[in-house]
């Protein structure tokens, strides 16, 4: 998956086009104050915009990672010792993420007080008035968003993870979660950044948490969840495939002869290779691998990273 450098490329655009437009401000010796805080604020902006489009032409690649294919096993086996090691060693504290809400907060504040008193100075100007309420509006909206979820906190240790929300705590042991859900998303289309990241966890008992970037650290935190729930799950699939049943993932069942979806059955000597790209899952027939003989996304399959570590038994995957 490739990730845009453009937020980043955005940053150090606005700062060294306001540096560089307060320089230029002071060596011109002008007087004018007005003029040369529009001067600092439009070279900032042109900066920024350059910024992005210097961070959208740089994009950082992932190496594609191929679980091969270990061939159809008559009996599935797992090492008890090896999934010990996913579960977490030490507790760990996941507080909401203050810096980068009161940062934007901070920022969007900011720049609508710098339309403010350019709005103060003239008299026509109803773009500066509705820049300054755009911006203002942006900067409430995160600090109410930090203002509430302020008791927001997840602490994993290696018996469970406590959740607290609202001042109130639920402790969730590893082996009472049932299915984990989790959605990632980033798209960029110029300006436009789309960044979701959600994870929702679901427990026997019909308990249900969501969990997302509003906490620091997020992306560790959903990679800790995922390793842990992992060897409280992956006996009891082991022993379902071995029966010759099937497991299910929502969207695809898998069992020891193929794979189910919407109703069709694909065997696994037929399945060529199951594709992750983007947050899209491909599998793709033998014979076929011009197109896929099923797709989805990753998020509406439960579980996902216990579905390719069982998949990868059977038939290549390949994560991009």
């Amino acid at each position: 998956m490739e990730r845009s450098k453009a937020p980043a490329g955005a940053l150090i655009g606005f700062l060294s086009g306001a540096l560089a437009g307060a320089g230029i401000v002071r060596l011109s010796g002008t007087d004018n104050l007005r003029g040369g805080i529009i001067f600092m604020l439009v070279s900032a902006l042109l900066c920024t915009m350059a910024g992005w489009v210097i961070g959208m032409l740089l994009k950082e690649k992932k190496p594609e990672n191929t679980i091969p294919n270990t061939g159809q096993p008559l009996e599935i086996t797992y090492d008890p010792e090896a999934l010990e090691t996913l579960l977490p060693t030490s507790t760990q504290t996941y507080t909401v993420d203050s810096f980068r809400l009161l940062g934007l907060t901070g920022l969007f504040g900011f720049l609508g007080a710098c339309f403010l008193y350019f709005l103060s100075q003239s008299e026509k100007s109803i773009v500066f008035a509705i820049f300054a309420i755009l911006f203002l509006g942006v900067a409430l909206f995160y600090f109410i968003n930090w203002l509430v979820n302020s008791s927001l906190m997840v602490r994993v240790s290696p018996s469970g993870l406590e959740y607290t929300s609202n001042r109130q705590r639920q402790f969730i042991e590893w082996s009472s979660i049932e299915k984990v859900w989790e959605t990632r998303i980033f798209e960029s289309h110029g300006f436009v950044i789309r960044n979701i990241h959600i994870l929702r966890i679901i427990t026997q008992d019909k308990r249900e948490i969501t969990i997302d970037r509003r906490l620091r650290r997020f992306s560790s935190l959903a990679q800790t969840i995922n390793a842990a729930v992992t060897p409280c799950q992956l006996p009891g699939i082991v022993e379902t495939l071995n029966e010759d049943s099937f497991v299910d993932f929502a969207e695809f069942q898998l069992s020891k002869q193929g794979i189910y979806s919407n109703g069709s059955f694909l065997a696994w000597h037929e399945v060529e290779q199951i594709i992750v790209s983007n947050g899209r899952v491909q599998i793709r027939k033998t014979g076929k691998n011009w197109m896929s003989w099923a797709e989805t996304q990753a998020w509406e399959i439960a579980n996902f990273p216990v579905f390719v570590k069982i998949a990868s038994l059977f038939t290549t995957v390949k994560l991009r």
